[in-house]
């Protein structure tokens, strides 16, 4: 057998390198026949089921993405699998078993410096499979976030300035770009404090193992099983490669960015409703925890207030910052000593890009109906408790359901019915408000408006400071 191939011009040789021998990054063996893909997706999630304990729903998920890995290099835009959980959950278990069946599988830790991550990934093109990735505030873990960062969209490449000699002996920095674009498989005890980061992830939180079946080591055989599913899955990649073709379906229900990272694994099984719709029904679920996250911030508690005063007066155009204090220190039943004033959420209020204006003396916000749509999108305000938990979780399956048959909508449809741009923007502080009290209240108290005496006649506007 030759130990090398040439194609036209082009001679290709096996690439020699201490991180095969070492089992860092570990390569298919052969082609090898697989059947049907519906038999090569049981054998992946037999295989998760006899050496993991993780819930159903996510070995099919875990089947999904690993499948998924061996045909990254198809789209722009791709998600990481994550597995969250406390020391002694198994997390690390599964971490081994479902990144040895991924595309060219790169294993590291929080150990790792970050050169020999980004290196090794431009170098591979692979999967990375990472365990202890909780990033403390320093800077190397910084850097190793914002690397993730970069690595699910092909076109961001990650720039490092590195130092380089010159033919005189001087030093000096030259920019490189390093290709970190590929599949990610995470480990964690704790959530990211980044929240980019997090938003990447389709995350599954590990419980404590209790099966009795689940060897406590990896047996010898592993290595054989786990060879075998690669070398079916390389001759999976060879059959279907051209075949594979990205989607830009939007599903209703669905944050924008879970939306983004859910397509190209439905991409994968395009004319499979059944794992389309397990695969949206894994989705919801974990946008109901992201709204959730987000239901314990002020400006979810705003986003509620202004909520449930917009339904008890659907005509309102504004409403003051006192009467959304009051409506929030009233819902979360804030004593005296903890009550939320106007100017404490003042800053909040500035954050979440609410324009303001004065109304007798007291400020208020401009309220529209596309703001409300984004409040129900964004902080899943009309399915919101008092204490920010979201209801619906058991009804899942069947809101999945209703995505998926939303989402056959064209993107024409979806974007007409539910993200329609408001025809007439609400008018900025001046003379111009078409709110007839309001305007009543600026021509009475505003030095710019000429006024009318009893007979009609317009006088002058009134001059402040003696004229000055």
């Amino acid at each position: 057998m030759s130990d090398s191939i040439e194609v036209g011009n082009v001679k290709y040789v096996p690439m020699l390198d201490d991180l095969f021998a070492q089992g860092v990054v570990i390569l298919p063996t052969h082609v090898e026949p697989y059947g049907t893909r519906g038999e090569l997706l049981t054998s992946i999630q037999q295989m998760i089921h006899k050496y993991c304990q993780v819930s159903e729903p996510f070995e099919r998920l875990a089947s999904y993405y690993v499948m998924f890995t061996w045909f990254f290099d198809r789209f722009e835009s791709i998600p990481y699998l994550r597995l969250l959980g406390d020391w002694g959950s198994g997390k690390s278990r599964s971490l081994r078993v479902i990144g040895a069946m991924c595309y060219k599988p790169m294993f590291a830790n929080a150990g790792a410096s970050r050169s020999a991550i980004f290196h090794i990934i431009d170098q591979m093109r692979g999967t990375l499979v990472m365990d202890e990735a909780d990033f403390k505030e320093n800077d190397e873990h910084y850097e190793i976030v914002r690397m993730l960062n970069c690595g699910n969209n092909r076109m961001t490449k990650y720039l490092r300035a590195e130092v380089v000699k010159k033919k005189s002996g001087t030093e000096a920095y030259k920019t490189k770009a390093f290709d970190v674009f590929g599949p990610k498989v995470l480990a964690s005890r704790k959530l990211f404090p980044d929240e980019a980061l997090e938003s990447r992830c389709l995350t599954e939180r590990i419980e404590t193992l209790t099966r009795t079946d689940v060897p406590i080591e990896l047996p010898p055989e592993f290595e054989t099983e786990t060879e075998i599913i690669r070398n079916k899955l390389l001759t999976h990649r060879l059959d279907k490669w051209m075949d594979i073709r990205p989607v830009t379906e939007r599903f209703m229900g669905i944050e924008p960015r879970i939306n983004q990272i859910i397509n190209p694994i439905i991409a994968i099984f395009h004319d499979d409703e059944v794992i389309k719709n397990d695969i949206l029904l894994f989705a919801r679920k974990l946008n109901l925890i992201l709204l959730e996250q987000r239901g314990t911030r002020w400006e979810a508690w705003v986003a509620k207030a202004i909520y449930d005063i917009k339904t008890v007066r659907p005509d309102t155009r504004h409403i003051s910052l006192k009467e959304i204090a009051d409506s929030i220190n009233e819902s979360k039943k804030l004593g005296e000593d903890e009550a939320l004033s106007p100017r404490r959420l003042a800053g909040t209020f500035k954050e979440m890009g609410m324009r303001k204006k004065q109304i007798r003396a007291r400020i208020h916000v401009i309220i529209s109906d596309r703001m409300i749509e984004t409040f129900k999108a964004r902080y899943g305000v009309d399915h919101m408790d008092e204490d920010g938990t979201i209801t619906g979780e058991d009804d899942a399956s069947e809101m999945a359901g209703e995505i998926l048959r939303d989402g056959n909508k064209s993107i024409d449809s979806f974007e007409n019915t539910n993200h329609k741009k408001d025809k007439e923007p609400p008018e900025p502080f001046d003379d111009a408000d078409s709110d007839t009290e309001t305007k009543a209240y600026f021509q009475d108290n505003d030095p710019r408006f000429k006024r009318k005496d009893a007979e009609g006649k317009e006088s002058e506007p009134r001059k402040e400071n003696g004229g000055r």
